[in-house]
């Protein structure tokens, strides 16, 4: 299946995604394709409870007056809010529908550079040897990045969060969001290719060079962006007073980190 990014100009074939914003207002796409099909859009949205809203999908299956196999109106909220990170949050869950809906090629992989945005680029992280944790993330999927670095002293490290909100474009050659499994075939080292910025990619590429990177991966729904977090020392695994203010943390969000009693 091939996902990209075009004009909204009517597509004569496929699956067209045409969005749609808070209170059932039809954007460009939207409205050309109510014309071609007669109102079955419109008559759609009044038998739905669509909305319009973020995260909101609604599908409509070979609709007439055009040759398309579906529409799928996407909602995306206020279009105040509708920005490029919630644009390409739009891009991770339309995939997860189309795959759910059955869109498959012959190939049954994606062109990964029809799923690179404009303005952003794939970067690939891999995994230490025997390292199969990157096989419970799935293409689609947001993480934050982490970086642990030596410190001042050679003997110490810090770990540092270097973005947040990433979005996974592939894992290992996959690009459909499905389970990864072992198989004979697998290469030894699993590969995480991530949706990042030229500058991010910099970040990345300095962080691969003097350290290591590891992922957490986020619960889809969360959209917090934590500011002032401060890099994490070594030396907060032997004091006390730190690690239990970082385990307090869970309610309060990030702390600044004070040395105290070991």
């Amino acid at each position: 299946m091939k996902v990209a990014f075009a004009k909204p100009e009517l597509p004569n074939t496929g699956t067209i995604v045409a969005l749609v914003a808070e209170g059932r207002k039809l954007g460009k796409l939207a409205n050309q394709l109510d014309k071609a099909t007669k109102g079955a859009i419109g008559r759609a949205l009044e038998a739905s409870r669509f909305k319009g809203g973020a995260e909101e999908f609604l599908t409509l299956l070979a609709p007439g007056g055009i040759d398309a196999a579906r529409i799928i109106l996407a909602g995306i909220g206020a279009p105040a809010k509708y920005d490029a990170l919630a644009a390409q949050s739009l891009g991770g869950r339309l995939v997860a529908a189309l795959n759910g809906a059955g869109e498959k090629e012959a190939d049954e992989r994606r062109d990964l550079s029809s799923l690179v945005q404009p303005g952003a680029r794939a970067v690939s992280i891999r995994a230490e040897s025997g390292d199969k944790s990157f096989s419970l993330i799935q293409p689609g999927d947001y993480v934050d990045v982490i970086a642990s670095m030596p410190g001042s002293d050679a003997e110490k490290r810090n770990a540092v969060v270097l973005l947040q909100k990433v979005l996974a474009l592939a894992v290992g050659l996959e690009t459909a969001p499905e389970k990864i499994t072992d198989s004979k075939d697998e290469r030894r080292e699993m590969v995480l290719t991530l949706s990042v910025s030229l500058q991010e990619a910099q970040l990345m590429s300095l962080a691969q060079e003097r350290g290591k990177l590891l992922v957490a991966l986020r619960n889809p729904d969360d959209q917090t962006m934590l500011e002032g977090i401060p890099d994490m020392p070594s030396s907060a695994l032997e004091d006390k007073v730190i690690r239990k203010t970082i385990q307090g943390a869970r309610k309060t969000g990030p702390v600044e980190l004070k040395g105290g009693e070991k």
